[in-house]
This record gives structure tokens, sequence and C-alpha cells, in this order.
């Protein structure tokens, strides 16, 4: 066992974290899905300011296509990591060694984090304040409005 202070296997108190951080997690994924929904209607806006076209289809359908890359890299590179740290392909529930589930938390956790971290330092550089969103609002409200 990696940690001789956890509850054991059948206790309640097992699920509960479990329940709590799934919950979080799921609600921290909804509102950055929403978010970044709203900010394609702003890029919309701004593309529409500087081309004069419509573009909205292309953009939603880009995203769902760079979406579905993500997905399909992280799978991979996934496949390529528990064979890096040698997890076992066969193994039963409490019977991975202690230094493969080491691993397999470095990977999960801190390394995971570092994308978070990239895009959460680079968002500042986006320049979408009110003044240019009202700007790229009415100047495409005509067409709204049509």
């Amino acid at each position: 066992m990696v940690n001789s202070s956890y509850p054991p296997r059948h206790d309640d108190l097992v699920a509960e974290p479990i329940v709590v951080f799934k919950f979080l997690g799921s609600g921290s994924g909804a509102v950055l899905n929403i978010s970044v929904m709203s900010a394609l209607v702003d890029v919309a806006d701004e593309n529409q300011l500087i081309s004069g076209d419509r573009q909205e289809g292309i953009l939603y359908s880009a995203r769902t296509f760079f979406a579905k890359v993500d997905h399909a890299l992280g799978l991979f590179l996934a496949g390529v990591v528990l064979d890096y740290i040698a997890f076992p392909t066969d193994a039963e529930p409490g019977q991975v060694a202690g230094s493969v589930l080491f691993r397999l938390g470095m990977v999960d956790g801190p390394y995971l984090i570092l994308p978070g971290l990239i895009a959460a330092f680079s968002m500042p550089a986006i320049e979408l304040t009110n003044v240019v969103t009202q700007k790229s609002w009415q100047s495409c409200e005509p067409k709204h409005k049509q």
C-alpha cells in the first residue's frame, strides 16, 4: 500500500473525496467550455469588423476539429506514458508497485499542469476589453438585425 493513512478500500470515506473532486472537475470543465464558446463569438465579431465577413461556422468547426486532434493526441500520449513508466497490462487493483504509481502520479499531476499554466499566462496577451467589444458589436449591429 502506498499510504497507510488512507482509509481501507471499502470504507465510505473513500468515495466522498472522489465525488467532491469529480463534482469540482465537472463544474470547472463546464465553466471552461462556456468561456471558450463565448470567446469564439467575440472572435467572430472581431473577424467581422476586420474582414466584413461573418464566419462563425468556420471558427466553431475549427475549434471542434482541434478538440478532436487534442483528444487523439492525448490518448496516444497516454499510451506512450503507460509504456514508458512500465505500467503492467494485467494489473490487479492494489497490486501495482509503489514506484510505478509514483511515476504515474508525477505524469498525471505536475506535468499535466504545465499546458494549463502556459494557457493562463498567455491570456493577458489577448486584448479583449469592454471598449474593443463594444466597438466590434456596434460595427456588426446592422448585420445582426437583418
